[in-house]
């Protein structure tokens, strides 16, 4: 799963008119913007995410989930061994973080393994890399966080309208250098 910036002038060939180090800008503004926005607990297309199942669960205290966040509240298992909610992940989340909003943050190892992967005079590319990869397919699956709603491309225009200035601006000042 990844997110591909790419630039396209009518027929202009952008190489010419934008770096790598402008796509890379542009695509790290793409991570900031996703970051920001799942925080706010906003999805990929503008909308608040779905709510957190209340659906009974058991959480572990040693493995997955509960290795991660200590599970806090709920009724301890026979065993001890995991943790019973009765409201379901939900309420997991907000007993034992003080907040059920749904940002898609647990330890933030997904939020932080998000980063520009590649990047050239012609594209980005964004993804999430490292052990969060497999997770972040099957969060995306059901929350779709990867990607960049139509209320956030101004600031990508923004952004891009800077790169080109200044990669002319370094390209006139070459010239009169020679």
């Amino acid at each position: 799963m990844n997110i591909t910036v790419k630039t396209t002038v009518a027929t202009l060939d952008v190489g010419s008119i934008i770096d790598k180090r402008g796509m890379t800008t542009l695509g790290n503004t793409v991570v900031a913007l996703i970051r920001r926005r799942t925080g706010q607990g906003v999805d990929a297309d503008g909308d608040k995410f779905t709510p957190y199942s209340t659906r009974p669960i058991y959480i572990s205290r040693f493995r997955g989930t509960g290795a991660r966040l200590k599970p806090k509240g709920g009724r301890p298992s026979r065993t001890g061994a995991s943790v019973y909610y009765q409201g379901g992940y939900a309420e997991y989340k907000s007993l034992s973080t003080g907040s059920n909003a749904v940002n898609l943050t647990l330890s933030g190892q997904l939020m932080r393994s998000i980063r520009v992967i590649k990047a050239s005079a012609r594209k980005a590319v964004v993804q999430t890399g490292g052990g969060a990869i497999r997770y972040a397919r099957g969060v995306n699956a059901r929350r779709p966080f990867m990607g960049v709603p139509p209320d956030e491309m101004g600031v990508l225009e923004k952004v891009l309208d800077a790169e080109v200035k200044r990669t002319l601006r370094e390209a006139q000042e070459a010239q009169r250098e020679q």
